[in-house]
């Protein structure tokens, strides 16, 4: 007991100075009278009782400095982790060094680490409409007209969100967008020549390209598909419309041979008939007619389509016009050699009459013998009035 005495006499002298130590020297004044070992076994619970308030006080300002140390370490790693998926070296106006208390040092960070963290979603909404324009491009080429809302099926890699790798998206987005106007314009140029060719054929555009594919059709207000499925049937679609042109053409050229042969033929009867006409004309009024040379080389220009048809009736229409004029202007002169060619041959009649012994005799056709023989006797008498008419040489 006595050696507990006096630590507690020494204790009790060095409390007096506190609020504690006073407290104490109160509580010993009342166990005045009272046993020894109670006293002190109260002033060891009192002990024991301070201590563990001390305890719980240090090990309360131990875990708050151990969770500041646990924030602060975290702070650095997220702002050092924000850094590196951006691509940045530093943040400018972040002190290099922290100082001070861990609270200071942390709120020294959290200014730094709230502006890194907007930058990181500035830059995950720029992937993410980046990549958004590259799925519903990728979609469009694909041919899926009906893509519907891709912003929830993207995953932005928030490891890597630095400037350079946005570029290569917005790189491959250019690239995208380059490959859909490419294929526009295909597309366009398909329809153009199915619109053309359809009008050569007498078919209706809008139906054949519909059933290419109904967006191709600007009626019905969809997004052009422009998949290569699509422009595989396109262009199967031009190449099927190009070989029915080129039969029809191919027939149409059989057909306008077939009767380029036909009016050549017919050409030819009507020239072969005309000719026959001019030299029926000549013969009659004893002109001269075409050579054969002639009439044969003309035969070799139609057959060859090398004469215009127009041109060569026109001439002989022409040719025969002029025979006729000439055979006209002829007549009176033909009439007149006819005459005196009838007169000839009734001379010659009359002098072989005038030696026959026999005319005198009564036989049967004696009385017309005897009247011809009158016709001619003056007929005869008339030729050399009709020489004088006959044109001389």
């Amino acid at each position: 007991m006595g050696s507990f005495q006096t630590p507690m006499g020494m204790r009790s002298s060095t409390l007096l100075e506190t609020s504690c130590g006073y407290l104490l020297q109160e509580l010993q004044a009342r166990f005045l009278g009272q046993d020894q070992f109670e006293r002190e076994k109260v002033l060891l619970d009192l002990e024991q009782e301070c201590l563990e308030v001390y305890r719980k006080k240090v090990d309360t300002a131990n875990t708050s400095r151990a969770r500041l140390h646990q924030e602060l370490a975290e702070a650095e790693a997220e702002f050092t982790h924000l850094l590196l998926s951006l691509g940045e070296r530093s943040l400018p106006g972040r002190p290099e060094k922290l100082a001070g208390t861990l609270k200071e040092q942390l709120d020294s960070l959290t200014p730094a680490l709230r502006e890194m963290r907007l930058r990181k979603k500035d830059r995950v909404n720029k992937f993410r409409a980046v990549q958004g324009q590259i799925q519903k491009i990728s979609a469009e080429i694909a041919g899926q007209s009906e893509y519907g809302d891709l912003s929830s099926n993207i995953v932005v890699n928030e490891n890597d969100l630095s400037l350079k790798k946005l570029e290569e998206y917005q790189t491959e987005l250019q690239t995208l967008h380059n490959e859909k106007n490419e294929r526009l314009i295909r597309v366009e140029k398909y329809i153009d020549a199915v619109h053309n060719l359809s009008s050569i054929l007498g078919t209706e555009a809008s139906m054949v390209i519909t059933k290419v594919h109904p967006s191709l059709n600007e009626l019905c207000g969809l997004a052009k598909n422009i998949s290569n499925n699509i422009l595989a049937k396109l262009n199967s679609t031009v190449e099927s419309l190009e070989e029915e042109k080129q039969k029809r053409l191919e027939k149409a050229e059989a057909e306008v041979k077939r009767l380029d042969h036909l009016k050549a033929s017919k050409m030819k009867e009507l020239f072969f008939k005309k000719q026959n006409e001019l030299k029926e004309i000549c013969n009659k009024s004893h002109m001269e007619i075409p050579l054969q040379s002639e009439i044969d080389n003309l035969i070799n220009l139609i057959n060859s389509g090398e004469i215009d048809h127009a041109d060569l009736l026109m001439s002989l229409d022409q040719q025969i016009s002029r025979a006729k004029e000439e055979a006209s202007s002829r007549m009176t002169i033909m009439e007149k050699v006819e005459k005196w060619m009838l007169a000839r041959d009734e001379e010659r009649w009359l002098e072989e009459y005038t030696r026959d012994e026999n005319r005198y005799s009564v036989s049967r056709g004696a009385h017309k013998n005897l009247r011809r023989a009158e016709r001619a006797r003056v007929l005869v008498n008339k030729i050399p009035d009709e020489l004088q008419f006959l044109p001389r040489n």
